[in-house]
C-alpha cells in the first residue's frame, strides 16, 4: 500500500495530473482547479472541501475517496469509478456524467446529501448500484427489485425491509442488520454478509452463490443452508 502523499492546500491549478498516482494523498483545502486528472488514480485520497472546478476526472478511479464539502462543479465525470466515495456536502452543479444514484442525493443548488437519497429510496428510485449507504437507515423500507449490484452498505438498517427479488450481487453488507427481512428471490452472489444479523430472515429461493457469510447471526434463517 502507498504512503500518504501530504499536500494540504496545495495549488495544482490547470496541473496535467493525467495518469497521476495520487492514492491516499492527502489535499484537503487544495485548488485542483481545471487541472487534468483524466484516468488518475485518486483511491482514498482525502480531498476534504477541495476546489476542482472544472476539472477533468473522466476515467479517474475515485473508490473510496474523501470529498466532504468539496467544490466538484462542472465536472466530466464520464466512466468514473465512485465505489464507495463519500460526498456528504459535496457540489456538483453543473457536472456531467453522474451515476443516477448520485443524482437523487443532490439539492436544487447542486449539493448531496445521503439523506436526500435516502428519501428517494423510500418514494421509489431503484437504480442504487455502486452508491455508498454506510450505515444508511433502511429499516421496513419497500426496496423489492431494487438495484444495489455492488453497493456499500456496511452496518446498514434493513430490519425488516422487503428486499424481495433485489439485485445484491456484490454488496458489501458487513456487519448490517437484515434481520426479520424479505429476500425471497433476491440476488446475493458474490455478496459480503459478514457479522451480519440475519435472524428471522426469509432467504427462500435466494441465489447466493460466492457470498461470504463468516460470522453471521444466522438463528431461525428462513430456507438457507450454508
Amino acid at each position: 500500500m502507498p504512503k500518504k502523499t501530504y499536500l494540504r492546500g496545495i495549488n495544482l491549478r490547470e496541473a496535467n495530473l493525467e495518469e497521476a498516482d495520487l492514492r491516499r494523498a492527502y489535499l484537503e483545502e487544495s485548488d485542483l482547479r481545471y487541472a487534468n486528472l483524466k484516468n488518475a488514480n485518486l483511491k482514498e485520497a482525502y480531498l476534504k472541501t477541495a476546489d476542482l472546478r472544472g476539472a477533468d476526472l473522466s476515467e479517474a478511479d475515485l473508490r473510496e475517496t474523501y470529498l466532504e464539502g468539496a467544490d466538484l462543479r462542472g465536472i466530466n465525470f464520464e466512466k468514473t469509478d465512485f465505489r464507495r466515495s463519500y460526498f456528504e456536502g459535496a457540489n456538483f452543479e453543473n457536472s456531467k456524467n453522474l451515476p443516477k444514484w448520485l443524482e437523487k442525493g443532490l439539492d436544487k443548488k447542486g449539493t448531496f446529501s445521503k439523506k436526500k437519497l435516502i428519501n428517494n429510496i423510500k418514494e421509489g428510485f431503484k437504480n442504487i448500484e455502486k452508491a455508498n449507504l454506510r450505515e444508511a437507515d433502511l429499516k421496513e423500507y419497500n426496496l423489492k427489485n431494487v438495484n444495489f449490484k455492488e453497493a456499500y452498505l456496511r452496518r446498514a438498517n434493513l430490519e425488516g425491509a422487503d428486499l424481495r427479488e433485489a439485485d445484491l450481487e456484490g454488496i458489501d453488507l458487513k456487519g448490517g442488520n437484515l434481520r426479520k427481512a424479505n429476500l425471497k428471490g433476491a440476488d446475493l452472489r458474490k455478496a459480503n454478509l459478514k457479522g451480519a444479523d440475519l435472524r428471522d430472515t426469509n432467504m427462500e429461493g435466494v441465489n447466493y452463490r460466492g457470498a461470504n457469510f463468516e460470522g453471521v447471526i444466522r438463528k431461525d434463517i428462513v430456507s438457507l443452508e450454508i
